[in-house]
Parts: C-alpha cells; structure tokens; sequence
C-alpha cells in the first residue's frame, strides 16, 4: 500500500486476498488519499463476488480472473491507457437478490473525507438527488437553472471521485439515510 502511495504507478493488479489487507481495502486507501492508480483486482471468480457492481464503477475498478489469458489483460490494459474500466468476461455479477446485501455506506467509505469536502448546498444537492428528483426538480426547488445543478453535480462526483454516469445517483440512493441525517 504504501509504495503504491510514495511511487503512484499508473496501475496496480491486487490479488482480491492480500494477506493484510484485501485489495478493496487498499483501493479505498488510494481513493481516500487521491491516488490517480487505476486498480484492477484479480482473483477467482468466487472470490471477487462480494465485489458489487456499484463498488466497481464508483471505484474506477477493472476486474480480471484467474480464467483470463493474456488477451484479456491485454483488452484489460488498452481499456485503461484510454481512460476506462475493463470488466472481464469471464466475471460474472451475481443476480440483485442473490447478492450479500451489504450497504455501503458513506462513513465506511468516505466518513472524514467526502463529507467535510461538500459545501452545504452540495450536501443538498445530495439529500435531493438521494430523495429520486430529477436535476429539473432539484433547480426549481433551489430557485437554482439547471446548468447550475449540473455543475453542483460534476463537482460532488469529483470531490467523492465518482465516475460513471450513473454512479452519482446510485450512491446518493444508496447512502440516503446519512443524507437524510445531514
């Protein structure tokens, strides 16, 4: 973890089950610390599992498996170079019911970081995002034009590094009860 932090490479394989911490954990610890390290987590299939489809895109992860050959890494590395996440093709999400239904929650994640980023209208933004209103519902309750709950929207996916399009919802849905708290 810590070369990774003091060398910063473009892109780091972590085995999902590294002796000390896992390489969820330390994809966090790269995340919290603004690292610009693509991580692409590797392992078996069964292993990688509990890895959930939102973790993934809200990360910036790329996934391979044992089952991968050199194709598939080289597929997975391009992808990369251009700026984008590689799943593999022989990952395989499991089913929404079957899934571990483990929140994510914000304090897990982000606690000290991503909450004393946002400003008070960002947070907001977030409690109104979370409540399912649309970026038009957002500007007319504000009294705000939508451009600017657009910018509001890019500048919280940045301070929590989100990425996707998406992915900014979800997590607001997701973490609903701590915006809901704020």
């Amino acid at each position: 973890m810590l070369a990774i932090l003091r060398h910063q490479p473009d892109i780091a394989i972590l085995d999902i089950n590294l002796p000390k911490m896992n390489a969820m954990e330390i994809a966090e610890m790269l995340q919290r610390n603004h690292s610009s390290t693509r991580v692409v987590l590797w392992g078996h299939n069964h292993e990688l599992q509990p890895v959930s489809e939102i973790k993934i895109q809200s990360f910036g992860l790329s996934v391979l498996t044992m089952e991968d050959d050199r194709d598939n890494l080289q597929h997975c590395l391009t992808a990369i170079r251009k700026g984008k996440s590689h799943v593999s093709k022989h990952y395989h999400i499991p089913p929404q019911e079957t899934q571990p239904s483990e929140p994510v929650s914000l304090k897990d994640r982000f606690a000290h970081v991503a909450i004393k980023k946002l400003t008070t209208r960002e947070k907001t933004v977030m409690q109104l995002i979370s409540g399912g209103n649309s970026t038009s519902q957002i500007a007319d309750q504000l009294c705000l034009s939508q451009r600017t709950i657009d910018s509001y929207r890019l500048k919280i996916s940045k301070k929590l590094n989100l990425k996707g399009k998406h992915t900014l919802m979800l997590f607001a849905h997701e973490n609903k009860d701590i915006w809901n708290c704020l």
